[in-house]
């Protein structure tokens, strides 16, 4: 796990008045702090971040700030996502993607698009709301291409991935994760290309293509590793898992649902710490 330099919100409010600011801390404080405890995947650091992603949101807002608002919406966003909570994730995108349309910044626009869209399809209840996800994957890759921002472009080819994925179409998933994964490596972006790995191997798992899914998890699994990406390894950690238990290698999925478990419980993560405790309950009850 990374373990990053914390400043206090009391400690940046003490500098202020140090500083004869009386004010409390800036939003571009907020901002940075929120992000380092994003980044710590702890429960109780990611409920602090949102704290303090609102605090720098709101404040950004107020003054006008637009394009530093829709940031911090985009951090909220993804704070709310790794804890599992993907109704709020999904409102805290709209917000934030509100914003990025009102300031000049389109790459920001395209991203938040293609997490909203990708917000979306794994909360989608029915096509109406697949149509709305495969809408922002389309807007951010337009806007990704006109202008020419890659890591973006493979953030929106893996946003169409995901709501073929969850439409239970397999081949155009596994076409978009494939293109994705290109983009991804094209400039270096290593969690983009990690992520597209680990996206195709749940698809090859589904399909049961076990050597496939198995290839793909382990270049996730290296990926995450070199990352010091401790929730990337623990979800993949997770798909090896399921595969193991198709397989009916029923030991070694114990093995990595456990690992995985043991990785989740600190970050709160309801939604995958659940997964693991339904795979470990299968291996029993099989």
């Amino acid at each position: 796990m990374r373990h990053l330099a914390r400043i206090t919100v009391g400690a940046l409010a003490a500098l202020a008045a140090v500083a004869g600011c009386g004010s409390g801390p800036t939003p571009e404080a907020l901002y940075a702090e929120a992000e380092q405890l994003r980044l710590k995947y702890e429960k109780c650091a990611s409920d602090e971040a949102i704290t303090l992603y609102r605090q720098a949101m709101t404040a950004w807002e107020e003054g006008g700030q637009h394009r530093d608002a829709a940031r911090a919406g985009q951090g909220l966003g993804a704070t709310y996502d790794q804890l599992g909570l993907l109704e709020d994730s999904l409102r805290a995108y709209q917000s934030a993607l509100s914003l990025a349309r009102e300031s000049p910044d389109r790459v920001l626009e395209s991203e938040i698009a293609s997490a909203m869209g990708t917000a979306r399809a794994r909360t989608a209840d029915g096509e109406v709301a697949f149509d709305e996800a495969r809408e922002q994957c389309r807007r951010a890759h337009e806007l990704a291409r006109r202008h020419g921002n890659k890591r973006a472009e493979g953030s929106a080819l893996s946003c169409f991935g995901e709501v073929a994925y969850y439409q239970f179409r397999p081949d155009e998933a596994l076409e978009r994760y494939k293109a994705a994964g290109r983009v991804c490596g094209e400039v270096g972006d290593r969690a983009g290309e990690a992520q597209a790995h680990l996206y195709q191997g749940h698809v090859y798992s589904d399909q049961s293509k076990f050597e496939e899914a198995r290839d793909c998890f382990e270049q996730a699994q290296s990926i995450w590793v070199s990352l010091g990406d401790e929730r990337g390894r623990a979800i993949t950690l997770v798909g090896e898992a399921r595969l193991l238990v198709r397989q009916g290698e029923y030991q070694e999925a114990l093995d990595r649902f456990q690992s995985a478990l043991a990785l989740l419980r600190p970050m709160g993560d309801a939604v995958w710490e659940g997964s693991s405790l339904t795979g470990i309950a299968r291996v029993y009850l099989d």
